[in-house]
């Protein structure tokens, strides 16, 4: 007969391995937003699977959403966080022994003491380890929900943060007026350039706040899921109540939602004006095979994945400036993928005055100075 196992609560080891699954679930899952997570990192934080307690601390603090996996392609099993297990195990952690712990009274403080320990090195010396990939650079610190990584980087120095405004359609929307002339088969000169006034993507750009606003309440979807919506459209996005796409999930699979959407007509301009967009930097977009299910193999060039290369090269090459300009002027730092933190305000004009004399690009930066403090009331983690 199979026993149910009982973690032994006083046990310094079980203790220890307890907190750094608490501090792990809480830096690093919602409760209502599924994320991917890899098995090593997992394992990691919570013991290897075949392990009786990193059993117990998976069944209670987190929940598997989708439990699809390949190897090759890289995709990972999603995960949500359970609130009543993360309050259970700190209740376990409190009741089963006379110690006092001060650290179980604040989720932030758990996490923080979890990313700490587990980045200790990079964040003592300022040398963050970058994973290169996809033209962006990664670190597992970004993995971190914003709150915390905020908090934790501000508690080292880096309490100046500062973000691209809305980096996706500003930048492709620029380089679209700054491609190159060619020549055609008859050896003219063609301009390709955009130089037409593109209404809606220049009222987006304006005004996005309001517009996001108005479409959250009017659709009834967050503002951050209208926000990720409208990038997405930037990128090859689309409208659709396809079972597979992205933005169809972003709003729940709700097909009421995606009607009204689909009838918006700041929309079906904004729509409009990207797809025009597009046609001016389909020259930049290389030309790539792909083969159906019964074997025909064509050239396809305007997918959502080229569209994103494209994305993501630019705006490597904008923080690849960003990151010259900071090591230049000595300045602490850590980044993101379109913004970074770092440890001395900046003078924005100086810095964007020369991205510009390196791409001929505007941009408008975001910019907020974290205060160090570990109140969770000002942490909001969900």
């Amino acid at each position: 007969m199979k026993t149910t196992y009982t973690p032994n609560f006083n046990d310094p080891r079980i203790r220890k391995r307890c907190k750094s699954a608490l501090g792990f679930t809480i830096a690093c899952l919602r409760k209502n937003e599924d994320r991917a997570w890899w098995t090593r990192q997992l394992d990691k934080n919570f013991g290897i699977q075949s392990n009786p307690l990193s059993q117990y601390l998976r069944k209670t603090l987190i929940r598997c959403v989708n439990n699809s996996f390949n190897m090759n392609s890289g995709q990972c099993k999603t995960y949500v966080s359970r609130p009543e297990g993360i309050a259970f195990i700190k209740q376990q952690l409190k009741t089963k022994t006379k110690q006092i712990d001060d650290t179980l009274e604040n989720d932030t403080t758990l996490a923080l003491n979890w990313a700490n320990e587990q980045f200790k090195d990079q964040l003592l010396t300022g040398i963050f380890k970058y994973h290169d990939k996809s033209d962006r650079l990664w670190n597992q610190i970004q993995n971190i929900k914003t709150p915390i990584r905020e908090q934790l980087l501000a508690s080292h120095g880096m309490r100046y943060q500062y973000d691209i405004e809305t980096a996706a359609p500003t930048l492709l929307y620029a380089m679209s007026r700054h491609m190159p002339d060619v020549k055609n088969a008859k050896d003219k000169i063609v301009h390709c350039g955009n130089d037409l006034y593109m209404e809606y993507i220049e009222h987006y750009l304006a005004n996005k706040t309001q517009i996001r606003n108005r479409i959250a309440f009017e659709a009834e979807i967050p503002v951050k899921v209208a926000k990720k919506l409208i990038t997405a459209l930037f990128s090859g996005g689309a409208l659709t109540v396809n079972e597979k796409s992205k933005v169809f999930a972003s709003i729940g699979y709700d097909v009421a939602k995606m009607e009204f959407l689909k009838q918006d007509a700041f929309l079906i301009g904004l729509r409009n004006d990207i797809k025009t967009l597009w046609w001016y930097l389909r020259p930049a977009l290389p030309m790539t095979t792909k083969t159906n299910d019964k074997g025909n193999t064509r050239s396809t060039q305007m997918n959502s994945r080229n569209k994103w290369n494209l994305y993501f090269s630019l705006e490597r090459d904008v923080m690849d400036l960003v990151k010259d300009y900071l090591v230049a002027n000595n300045v602490k730092h850590f980044l993101e993928h379109d913004g970074w933190s770092c440890d001395k305000e900046l003078d924005q004009q100086d810095l964007l005055g020369y991205i510009k004399e390196h791409m001929n690009i505007e941009l408008k930066l975001k910019h907020k100075e974290i205060q160090n403090t570990r109140l969770a009331d000002q942490c909001q983690l969900d």
